[in-house]
Formats: C-alpha cells, structure tokens, sequence
C-alpha cells in the first residue's frame, strides 16, 4: 500500500512552465524537416498554448509565441475548426442556445491576438510576416491590429470599411 507520504516523495513536482517546456520539446521535436509527433499531436499542443497557456501566468521568451502564432496561421482552418468544435460540445452539455454562432472565429481571433501581445516587441519584418499570413483568413481584427503596428492607417481603414459591409 502506497500511503501520501511515499506518493509525496516518489512524485516529481513541476512547475507550470516546466511542464510547458517538457510539452515544447517534445510536440516541437525534428528529425531533418520532419516532426516527430504526428500534426494531430503537436496542433493540439498549439491550440493549448494559444487558448490556454498564453491566457496564464506562465511566460516565456516572445519568439516561442511568434513561432506558435506562425504555425497557428499556417493551420488556421484546423485551428477555428478545433475551437467550432470545442463550443459545439459545451453548447450540447450545457444545453447553451443563445451563444453566437461565429463565436469560435471570435475565441481563434481573440487566443491569437493574445499571442501576439506576448510576441512584443517585434520588428518590421515578422509583423510584415504575421500579415502575410492573415491574408487570406478571417482574423481581420488580428489584421487591424497588425496594420496598426506598422503604422499603415489608410490600409487599416479600408480593412475596417469592407469588413462593415
């Protein structure tokens, strides 16, 4: 029989961020060009930091947020379908019916957006980076939000308009 003090004492206790760490190396883990976790595996890891961790008090250095932020856009239709998903699910066992139908794009917009507020500072060239990869999603508030950074207003506000429409 294991009693509390031997499970205290065999248990090894880590801190939140070190088990982020452990979660980094090994969802981010290569041999060459390939991973070594399937994409099922390292996405959930991903959608974990963007809707959870980044929300946290847990901190790390701003270029693993810009790195997650990438990969994030990279596969942003999974990404928004992962989090449709999630709120199907707490819709039907919460019996929830006055939730927004597009509030998952509103959660994957808002979990990026978070990220790219740990990414700071940044330069030119990786919000250059970030906008390139917005182009062709519906994240036009991260959009905004990266045109404002670059200071280009007149593109901001035409993004704004034809997103009135």
């Amino acid at each position: 029989m294991i009693t509390d003090d031997v499970y205290e004492e065999t248990m090894i206790h880590l801190s939140h961020i070190q088990i982020l760490d452990r979660f980094d190396k090994v969802c981010q883990s290569r041999i060459e060009n390939d991973y070594l976790v399937p994409d099922t595996i390292r996405l959930q890891y991903l959608f974990f930091v963007a809707n959870v961790a980044s929300k946290s008090a847990i901190t790390k250095e701003s270029q693993f947020y810009f790195q997650c932020m990438i990969e994030l856009l990279n596969k942003s239709t999974l990404f928004v379908t992962f989090n449709k998903t999630i709120l199907q699910r707490a819709r039907k066992r919460k019996s929830l019916k006055n939730i927004d139908e597009r509030r998952y794009l509103y959660v994957s917009e808002n979990a990026l957006m978070e990220l790219l507020d740990l990414c700071e500072p940044l330069e030119d060239d990786k919000i250059q980076q970030l906008l390139e990869k917005t182009q062709y999603t519906e994240f036009y508030h991260l959009r905004v939000k990266l045109l404002e950074k670059k200071e280009d207003y007149v593109t901001c506000l035409q993004l704004l308009v034809d997103g009135m429409k």
